[in-house]
């Protein structure tokens, strides 16, 4: 194998890429094909050719291929549902694949002139597992051997400490980028960085959001001169990335000439001031700010006083975000000339200590070589405890990446209903045949749906598949899998197959007002629930479909057929104030209070107050959450929802306050709490231990682990988030030392 190795920094808006000179030890990054040290996370789906960075960002130049163009797909990683193309569906790791393959392969050819098969990606600190697998699987996709997941501010730190810029013992990261913010302190232990405390963030606030939002300005500005939208058919990307470009030149200029063509030949003429860009954008960087201080005065409290702040990614750049860190924050934000690669050179370095590691682990069998603390603290508690095996076992079935040799090597053993719905197996034709007569093919409806393969989205699809078993798929499960190779001739070949109830809520059909004109009479509007020996539900129907592009014209027509329980959870519709209340006496309030697409703010909520169900408001996190807004409708609120709202500007002063009104049973499952083994210890008595017991966001550690033992649920301790980390030989190890037990490890014996 190679040893050329690389970092990667998988960005919303762009990725980069650096490596670790031998001769000088330093990091340094590598250019891509274009020479550039940034390269934008898009790619285009041609007919005949694969396009990334900025190739398939100039396609949204040519109006005819704008729809073939996929950008902030990092967004979308744990999104099961397929991305619509002309004549193709792809999956997010897929298009996120080609980002980290276009690094790759201009890594070889125009700098190592060799294989690159080892990699770091970093990811940002809140990513659960299922992100973090996501990411890992797209690298894997992309032709890495050997791939390792870095905490972006880690990297950061790393980046900052090893160029000498004066980074102290407690080091709060900033991260403001193209999709996300990102917050995290960090302390220094023995050269390295660890999380002190959970990280914070806010899921839809960068660079991305802000160019909507200067978007969305210029759109009231052109209603205001033509009284006619940029595009009448949604939203232009040519004139949303020039929006981009203007906001950059702003964090250089005070005014920039902005003009560009839109719909019907109109030329969009303005001057843009950075007094006026920062009255949009304002509100979401002053969030940022916010939480900032909040997470200090935090920190401080639990004995932690930041002495470094570091700044990453390309929006830290705006003046304003600048201006308003310097007035909130105790110590002068650190800036560099490299602030929007740092995470990339961090990753570098970390690649290369990381492999001129030697391999092997002092935690018994079990533990991952280079697995990070968390995991070993589980694993050596693994092996010392009563704990589950049948739990674990059902965790390998459903998620880890058999290969053959290892489906084989215990034929016998595997649970082959949860084994056939696995997506993370090496699925070809070949190894369908191999084991057919294992395979569950058709799921059992009693006492309710079980897995079976035609659930499964991991295999090979295609219609020569679906042919070849055609009399052994479970089509009613077959109808609701949007990984079919879905087209309008597919759906005619096998009319009279298909259950249209599940047919009707499927995503990934290649929608259109024909296609709903032609099957009018079969689709299914409404909720369906069928009887087969009990209640058995059968698909949320063509209301509660959330790739339905439905238009206030199209809602007219059917008003009749919908299900407007449904079709007021959907998320896609045109949603705005004068929507809502056209329909108003049509709209289920209780679904409207729960859909996360509303247009929400302070004066929605007074409009409507009397009709929402405060209930279902109270677990919706898209409200504009504020303690403002708790206290003044504090008497409506359904706590107990509320208690597991991740939304809410969380904080010890907040948990105090309402300490006696809060369920806590939900806010012990909670993430976005500032868990803290303060926090832990101070409330220890009305915890529930079970729910604590499965929150990945606690700041686990051996000693918390052994402080309670007598209080944590032991079956419920992060055992999936484990089993995803085991090699081949330590499943195989795991699954004979199951066989020399009745079901449970001694609670002292070692594997």
């Amino acid at each position: 194998m190679s040893s050329a190795t690389i970092g990667i920094d998988f960005g919303t808006t762009t990725s980069s890429m650096a490596w670790v000179d031998p001769r000088t030890g330093e990091a340094k990054v590598i250019k891509n094909a274009e020479g550039e040290e940034k390269t934008p996370s898009v790619v285009y789906f041609g007919e005949r050719e694969t396009l990334v960075g900025s190739p398939a960002e100039q396609m949204l130049e040519d109006e005819s291929e704008r729809r073939r163009v996929v950008q902030s797909v990092k967004r979308e990683l744990v999104n099961t549902r397929t991305l619509a193309l002309p004549g193709r569906r792809v999956k997010a790791v897929e298009v996120a694949a080609e980002v980290l393959k276009k690094l790759k392969c201009d890594a070889e050819d125009l700098h190592f002139h060799e294989s690159v098969e080892r990699a770091v990606v970093t990811c940002p600190a809140a990513f659960g597992p299922l992100e973090r697998d996501e990411i890992e699987r797209a690298a894997r996709l992309a032709g890495f051997a050997e791939v390792r997941l870095l905490e972006e501010p880690v990297a950061a730190a790393l980046a900052y400490s090893r160029q000498g810029l004066g980074i102290g013992r407690h080091i709060l990261v900033y991260d403001l980028g193209g999709g996300t913010f990102d917050l995290a302190l960090l302390r220094e232990v023995d050269g390295s960085y660890k999380l002190a405390m959970e990280p914070k963030g806010l899921p839809s606030c960068g660079g991305d959001d802000f160019d909507i939002a200067l978007y969305e300005w210029c759109e009231e500005e052109a209603l205001r001169q033509w009284g006619a939208p940029i595009d009448e058919r949604g939203l232009d990307l040519r004139f949303l990335r020039d929006c981009r470009k203007r906001k950059e030149n702003l964090s250089v200029h005070d005014q920039v000439q902005f003009s560009s063509l839109i719909g019907a030949g109109r030329v969009f003429k303005h001057t843009l001031t950075r007094d006026l860009l920062e009255s949009v954008i304002g509100p979401r960087i002053e969030a940022t700010v916010r939480l900032t201080g909040e997470l200090v005065r935090t920190a401080k409290v639990q004995g932690y006083e930041v002495d470094t702040v570091v700044l990453i990614g390309g929006s830290t750049r705006i003046p304003l975000v600048q201006r308003r860190l310097r007035e909130t924050l105790p110590v002068e934000p650190h800036r560099w000339q490299h602030q929007d690669v740092a995470v990339a050179l961090g990753a570098a370095y970390f690649a290369q200590k990381s492999w001129q590691l030697k391999p092997g682990s002092d935690v018994a069998a079990f533990v991952t070589d280079g697995a990070d603390d968390r995991h070993r603290h589980f694993a050596e508690f693994f092996v010392t405890h009563p704990m589950a095996w049948e739990a674990l076992l059902g965790a390998v079935c459903d998620t880890y990446p058999c290969s053959e040799t290892l489906i084989e090597r215990y034929v016998e053993r595997w649970d082959w209903n949860a084994l056939s719905e696995n997506p993370a197996l090496p699925w070809s034709e070949a190894l369908i045949e191999r084991f057919a007569e294992q395979w569950c093919w058709t799921a059992n409806l009693h006492p309710g749906p079980s897995e079976c393969l035609s659930r499964n989205h991991g295999l090979p699809w295609s219609e020569s598949l679906i042919e070849r078993y055609v009399s052994q798929w479970c089509w009613r499960e077959l109808s609701a899998n949007e990984a079919l190779p879905w087209s309008e001739t597919l759906i005619e070949r096998y009319a009279g197959r298909w259950d249209w109830d599940r047919l009707s809520g499927n995503a990934a059909l290649p929608w259109s007002d024909a296609l709903i004109k032609r099957y009018v009479e079969r689709w299914c509007w409404r909720k369906r629930w069928s009887y087969y020996r009990e209640l058995l539900y059968n698909g949320d129907g063509l209301s509660g479909n959330p790739s339905l592009l439905l238009s206030e014209e199209l809602i007219e027509r059917h008003a009749e057929r919908w299900d407007w329980e449904q079709l007021s959870r959907n998320s896609v519709l045109p949603w705005s104030e004068e929507l809502i209340e056209r329909f108003s006496e049509r709209w289920s309030w209780g679904r409207l209070s729960a859909n996360k697409m509303l247009p929400w703010s302070e004066a929605l909520i007074r409009r409507f107050g009397g009709r929402l169900d405060w209930r279902d408001l109270s677990s919706n996190e898209s409200l504009p959450w504020s303690e403002g807004l708790i206290e003044m409708y504090a008497k409506r609120w359904d706590w107990e929802r509320l208690s597991g709202n991740s939304a809410l500007p969380w904080s010890e002063g907040l948990i105090e306050m309402y300490s006696k009104r809060w369920d806590w049973y939900w806010l012990s499952e909670n993430s976005a709490l500032p868990w803290s083994e303060a926090l832990i210890e101070r409330h220890a008595e009305r915890w529930d231990w079970g729910r604590l017991s499965c929150n990945s966001a606690l700041p686990w550690s051996e000693a918390l682990i052994e402080r309670y033992a007598e209080r944590w649920s032991w079956d419920g301790i992060i055992l999936r988030e484990l089993v995803t980390k085991w090699t081949e030989p330590q499943i195989s190890a795991f699954i004979d030392y199951d066989g020399k037990t009745t079901g449970f490890a001694g609670e002292t014996e070692k594997v």
